[in-house]
């Protein structure tokens, strides 16, 4: 038995092989986009790698409301941080971090936005 578990070994290992080495063989596609983050984060740029999502409504503001938000009314203490979020995920410039007390923008409510590739007004509180 071990004869015959031999020479089926040695083919597996022969086709992982080639399959391996196909694979490293082939070239890779370059990306046609300018690479626009930084230090400071993405920089909006119409041929920029990274782009902010697309309010399907028009401007961020039009996507960032009460209705928008998983809070009943604008004047819930958590509001005006997920607001600033929405907007910064739209690429609107806010200073985030102020506005949330040191809190970080990760998990932005815009980041999901809608338009090409999003899927519609974002939401959520990362807190």
């Amino acid at each position: 038995m071990r004869r015959l578990a031999t020479p089926i070994a040695l083919l597996l290992a022969a086709l992982a092989l080639g399959s391996l080495a196909s694979a490293c063989g082939s070239e890779g596609t370059t990306p046609d986009c300018v690479n626009n983050v930084g230090a400071d984060g993405i920089t909006p740029a119409e041929d920029g790698c990274q782009r902010f999502a697309v309010c399907p409504e028009g401007r961020a503001a039009d996507c960032c409301t009460v209705q928008d938000s998983p809070y009943q009314t604008g004047e819930d203490p958590s509001y005006p941080c997920w607001q600033a979020r929405c907007l910064y995920g739209f690429g609107e410039a806010i200073d985030v971090t102020s506005i949330c007390g040191g809190a970080s923008p990760a998990g932005s409510g815009g980041a999901g936005g809608g338009g090409p590739g999003g899927g519609g007004p974002g939401g959520g509180d990362a807190s």
